[in-house]
């Protein structure tokens, strides 16, 4: 009975001995699939972290892109307006040319208007002359006229 309940004590033992590995074993396993589970967790996380990261940099290239295509608005504004204002510029230095012309032929004009009053007055004065050369011509031939026919009346 002795060596019964020592082989009874030792099969207990024994027992408990295969108990404890397989207890040890089974948080083994446990710890295995804690791990398992937290480095899957941890490689959704790194995928979701570098989907992430894609996502930040496809942002920043396309914020990239609209700032570049912003300056190159800004930069065609900015050469349009030069050019409208170069427009302006041409326009109105037209307009002062125009303005220079049209001063040159008032004064051409003037010019003329006075070339032709003179004109006319020295035709005036000339006319005026020449009247005066015709009366005193025929006052002379009228009065020499006049001598003739009194001579001749005198003679018959």
């Amino acid at each position: 009975s002795r060596t019964a309940r020592l082989r009874i004590q030792i099969e207990n033992e024994a027992i408990a001995e295969i108990s404890m590995r397989m207890e040890i074993e089974l948080k083994a396993i446990e710890s295995d699939n804690a791990r398992i589970a937290l480095e899957a967790a941890a490689s959704e996380i790194m995928e979701a972290h570098l989907r992430v990261s894609e996502e930040a940099v496809a942002a920043a290239q396309k914020k990239e892109e609209i700032n570049l295509n912003a300056l190159r608005m800004a930069k065609l504004h900015a050469e349009s307006e030069v050019l409208a204002a170069q427009a302006e510029e041409e326009v109105l230095n037209i307009h002062t040319h125009a303005n220079q012309l049209a001063k040159q032929r008032i004064n051409m004009a003037k010019n003329l208007q006075q070339f032709i009053d003179k004109r006319m007055q020295e035709e005036q004065c000339g006319v005026q002359e020449m009247h005066k050369r015709i009366f005193l011509e025929s006052s002379m031939d009228f009065a020499g006229n006049q001598r003739k026919l009194t001579n001749q009346v005198n003679l018959n």
